[in-house]
């Protein structure tokens, strides 16, 4: 009998991703669909072994797209996101994600708003039929109605921290968790990112390796003088997982005023802080999202600047001084200040289409162009994934059902539940309560 095929939702990084691919897996769920999610490593190993389905990427450069292709291979239908897209807002750094296999390969790319979409069909054209302008389900679950569990750990903070001014940073390239610059420089020729034959790719590298130079050396300065001219302020230095959180310890004085700490989900850190300070960064795009002050660093003329949209819709500064300036504005006056006044007024545009609809449920609608088949056989896992690639994907059974619980609470009430099988190797089904996973 013909049914809706299985949906297989691709996970990198948890604490970015499983918030948005459960709450598109509850809502597919209740659309007939049973959908399997897991490391995206797992998943590539045994696509072969995987009764045929929807595979949904996080993204499109050479490693996914090769990846793609294995699963097309093996008679699945393709879907991607491009997670890495978020804040972009200059077409050559988007087609830079997009693979030819990706291209070549996939059945329906999800684009986050009309300025992706016109990029990617005036490059390729052939693929217009296959764009769906959805959204991104990030932003929804960044909507009051979904965050009560963010904020309550924000108040835990809150609790035990006091107040305090946030410097969410992302230095990858010049503070990297494991080797060095050059050892990124090689992974970005891996992932496609850079043409090593081009010069162009050279020049584009070292351009951004100067930019987030330039960028840690503004935010070491900016701690330093904000203690300087609010000696009782508490700052404290969120670094990126890619980033070496030790380095943080040689740059600043590290205690007292000062913490570095990576602990806990970012979203709460953020709502917890007074004001967030950023260079160009997503977690500016949630901060506006969720309301909380924040302001981008954005020192000297380097043409990086430019490439994010969020430094075209949140409050930036060129200087130490005047970032300074901001902050302490908006510690003084926090219902009153530019901060607060460019947080209400958020608009991002065609970059990120967010409107009442969710962007999960138009992703679900979008695969829903898709026909039903005959499900055969049931799931063979054979893959493993690595300790450092379990710590990236940081999911298990009681967190997942903690999230799914969170979001079937927040949305319209359906009679229906969803039901959560744990497999090996972090694979997870999820399917109607009185279904049968398999």
């Amino acid at each position: 009998m013909a049914s809706r095929p299985p949906l297989y939702l691709l996970i990198e990084e948890g604490n970015r991703e499983l918030l948005s691919r459960a709450l598109i897996a509850v809502l597919a769920v209740r659309r007939g669909y049973r959908v399997v999610l897991g490391p995206q490593w797992v998943l590539h190993h045994d696509f072969n072994r995987l009764p045929r389905g929807i595979v949904m990427f996080k993204g499109n450069n050479l490693i996914q797209g090769r990846n793609m292709r294995r699963a097309r291979d093996a008679g699945h239908t393709v879907a991607s996101i491009e997670e890495e897209a978020l804040t972009l807002s200059d077409a050559t750094e988007i087609l830079r994600l997009y693979s030819s296999d990706s291209i070549e390969c996939c059945d329906l790319f999800l684009a986050q708003g009309a300025f992706q979409e016109t990029t990617l069909v005036t490059a390729y054209p052939d693929i217009a039929d296959h764009i769906a302008v959805t959204g991104n389900p990030r932003t929804d679950v960044l909507r009051p109605e979904f965050t009560n569990e963010i904020h309550r750990r924000a108040d835990d903070l809150r609790d035990q921290y006091g107040r305090f001014i946030l410097i969410n940073t992302n230095f990858g390239s010049v503070n990297p968790a494991h080797g060095d610059t050059l050892s990124l420089y090689r992974r970005c020729i891996q992932t496609g990112l850079v043409d090593p034959s081009d010069p162009a790719g050279l020049r584009d590298f070292l351009t951004w390796a100067e930019w987030e130079k330039d960028n840690l050396n503004c935010v070491i300065a900016f701690a330093g003088e904000m203690l300087r001219a609010q000696p009782n302020c508490q700052i404290i230095i969120r670094p990126h997982p890619a980033e070496d959180p030790g380095r943080w310890h040689e740059w600043l004085d590290v205690g007292g005023p000062i913490n570095v700490i990576r602990e806990g989900d970012h979203l709460s850190w953020t709502a917890a802080s007074e004001v967030m300070v950023h260079t160009s960064g997503t977690t500016g795009v949630e901060a506006m999202l969720m309301g909380q002050a924040n302001v981008s660093l954005i020192p000297g003329d380097n043409p990086w600047h430019d490439l994010y949209s969020i430094n075209e819709i949140c409050p930036t500064a060129k200087t130490v001084s005047d970032a300074i300036e901001l902050v302490i504005d908006h510690l003084d006056r926090p219902e009153e200040s530019e901060l607060f006044r460019r947080t209400a007024a958020v608009d991002f545009g065609d970059h990120i289409d967010v409107r009442e609809e969710l962007a999960a449920k138009r992703i679900v609608d979008a695969l829903d162009r898709f026909p039903d088949h005959a499900v055969e056989g049931g799931m063979q896992l054979t893959g493993s994934i690595s300790t450092w690639q379990g710590e990236k994907f940081g999911v298990t059974g009681d967190r997942l059902r903690q999230t799914v619980s969170e979001m079937e609470a927040a949305l319209p009430f359906y009679d229906t539940s969803v039901a959560i099988k744990e497999h090996s190797s972090g694979v997870f089904e999820l399917f109607a309560e009185g279904g049968f996973g398999h």
